[in-house]
């Protein structure tokens, strides 16, 4: 087997792995713990899908920046997000 496909083959397995490990976290009461862990595994495996099967690590620099520029923009939806849920029941109703 040569270099590329044996990589390939292992980052396969670990993309199982991590497969197994979020269907196996599911089953655990971790309460608000459950979320961000989720999270985390996801990453993980974008990460892995992005730098080994699509190939961004080898490619230039603006191909790059805009294969990663929707993850700014998930963290705008983020940060907005969660500035709606801190600011739920601070600010009253007019007229209530």
């Amino acid at each position: 087997m040569n270099a590329p496909l044996k990589r390939l083959t292992y980052i396969y397995f670990a993309l199982l792995g991590l497969l197994a490990l979020t269907v196996a976290l599911s089953q655990v009461p971790l309460g608000t713990f459950a979320g961000p862990l989720a999270l985390t595994i996801a990453a993980l495996k974008a990460i892995l899908v992005a730098r080994d099967y699509m190939k961004l690590k080898t490619e230039p620099a603006g191909l790059q920046v805009i294969a990663l520029a929707p993850l700014f923009w998930v963290g705008v939806f983020i940060a907005l997000v969660w500035a709606d849920v801190l600011m739920r029941g601070s600010v009253g109703i007019p007229g209530k």
